[in-house]
């Protein structure tokens, strides 16, 4: 394999940061030209549970149309972005099977996340909305909640619950390097659900229900995490365990 100048790979990386920016502005203009049944799909779902979308101040709606725009575009460029940060990064890797790995490392990566925006979607969002609505109605209280605020918290969620999903990636990489171990992930499990709780708050709105919905799935997924981890150590040390009887029949 020829190896390229630094100025090659200069001029590659501009290149392919080029064509994501382009067409991600592609996607944007058609995106926002579109924007409205998905603008009318969130006021309609807002008045279901119960909220009257407002503006505050005279450009609210235009700019809350272009951020939903902007990451409309994001989402429909992402596999070019990801293709093109593949074709850049592959190179330096020699060997079939770490970019057969890296691959497949992304593919898991990208259906945890898209997992979790829609368990955000179809539960948590329904549930905390719908609950947060219920209070102000118990005490005759009409919900008119800014168009702002209202995406904001929606966009929030869901993109908080797309991480949230990426748990059991990051902790089987960890314990696959041998930096978090079974026997240490059972020993900090009761500090991980302080520690849940306290995250929540943190990236949720100040109230409990939120928090209790975000920091839930965590403990479950570290417990699926956990899960996972045994037995890819169990089927790892039985591979061990042949290769060193095998060894051992060979002498």
């Amino acid at each position: 394999m020829v190896k390229k100048t630094v100025q090659q790979h200069q001029k590659e990386l501009l290149f392919r940061v080029l064509v994501a920016v382009v067409l991600w502005l592609v996607f944007f203009v058609i995106s926002y030209i579109n924007i409205n049944p998905l603008v009318e799909y969130l006021k309609t779902e807002a008045e279901k549970i119960g909220y009257n979308l407002i503006y505050v101040r005279v450009q609210d709606v235009l700019l809350q149309e272009l951020r939903l725009a902007a990451i409309m575009a994001l989402l429909i460029d992402m596999p070019v972005i990801i293709y093109e940060i593949c074709r850049f990064v592959f190179p330096i890797f020699e060997t079939i099977k770490i970019k057969i790995l890296l691959t497949i490392g992304i593919f898991v990566a990208i259906i945890f996340f898209v997992v979790g925006i829609v368990f955000s979607y179809k539960i948590i969002l329904p549930f905390t909305l719908t609950y947060l609505s219920s209070v102000g109605n118990a005490v005759s209280i009409t919900g008119m909640v800014s168009f702002k605020e209202y995406i904001s918290f929606y966009i929030m969620m869901l993109f908080v619950m797309g991480i949230v999903f990426e748990m059991p990636l990051f902790f089987l990489i960890l314990n696959k390097v041998g930096i978090l171990t079974v026997e240490r992930m059972k020993g900090i499990r009761r500090y991980f659900i302080v520690v849940s709780f306290l995250l929540a708050a943190l990236i949720t709105p100040p109230d409990v229900v939120s928090q209790v919905m975000v920091a839930i799935p965590m403990i479950i997924l570290y417990e699926v995490s956990l899960f996972l981890c045994k037995i890819i150590n169990h089927s790892s040390k039985k591979k061990e365990n042949l290769a060193g009887n095998e060894v051992y029949d060979g002498n």
